[in-house]
C-alpha cells in the first residue's frame, strides 16, 4: 500500500497523547488530526500537547464534525472515555462520516454485555457506512479474561485457573491511578 493511512486521534489525555506520540513515528501512517473534549485544548498544536519544543502543524479541535470534514481520516483512534455510554456519541459521529474506529473504552471490548441495543446500533451504522468498529478496552478484559479462556479452550478438565497481572500505570498520571 503506497497511500498512508490517515488517522484521527480522539483524546488529549495521557492515553490519547501516548497514541499520538507513537503515530508521529509510525511508518505508513499519517496523523491528520486531533480532537479534544477539553475546551482549553482547542487550537493548541500537537507539539505543545506532547511537550515538544516545536510545533507539528496539527491543531487540536473541539468540533468533531469540523475536524472530520477538514482531515478526511480513514480511521479514528478514540481514547476519550471508558464506557459505552460515553463512547457511543463519538463513535456514531465517526461512523456517519464513514470512518472506522478503534476505541480504547473498556466496555467497547464487548459492548453487548453492557448494552445490546447500543452495540446493535453501532454495528448497523458500521455496516451502512462501510466502516468497522473495534473495541480494544483491555482493562482487564484481555489478560485476565479472554486470554485465559482462549488458552484453556482446548482443555477437557480444568480444576482451577489463576491469572494475575502487574501494571505500572504511573506514566499515565494521577487520573489513571485514582479510583473512582
Amino acid at each position: 500500500m503506497s497511500e498512508k493511512i490517515r488517522v484521527l486521534v480522539l483524546g488529549t489525555g495521557n492515553m490519547g497523547t501516548g497514541i499520538s506520540r507513537l503515530l508521529c513515528h509510525k511508518a505508513g501512517v499519517e496523523l491528520v488530526g486531533l480532537f479534544a473534549r477539553r475546551a482549553d485544548r482547542a487550537g493548541m498544536d500537537l507539539g505543545e500537547i506532547l511537550g515538544l519544543d516545536h510545533e507539528l502543524g496539527i491543531a487540536v479541535s473541539n468540533d468533531l464534525h469540523a475536524v472530520l470534514e477538514q482531515t478526511r481520516p480513514h480511521i479514528a483512534l478514540q481514547a476519550t472515555c471508558s464506557t459505552i455510554e460515553d463512547a457511543a456519541g463519538e463513535i456514531t459521529t465517526l461512523l456517519h462520516h464513514g470512518v472506522s474506529v478503534i476505541s480504547t473504552a473498556e466496555e467497547m471490548a464487548y459492548p453487548a454485555a453492557v448494552s445490546s441495543t447500543v452495540a446493535d446500533e453501532l454495528h448497523q451504522l458500521a455496516i451502512e457506512h462501510n466502516a468497522v468498529v473495534l473495541g480494544t478496552g483491555i482493562n482487564p478484559g484481555f489478560v485476565l479474561d479472554l486470554l485465559v479462556i482462549a488458552l484453556s479452550g482446548v482443555c477437557a478438565d480444568i480444576r482451577s485457573i489463576s491469572a494475575s497481572r502487574i501494571n505500572d500505570l504511573s506514566p499515565y498520571g494521577h487520573s489513571v491511578l485514582t479510583t473512582q
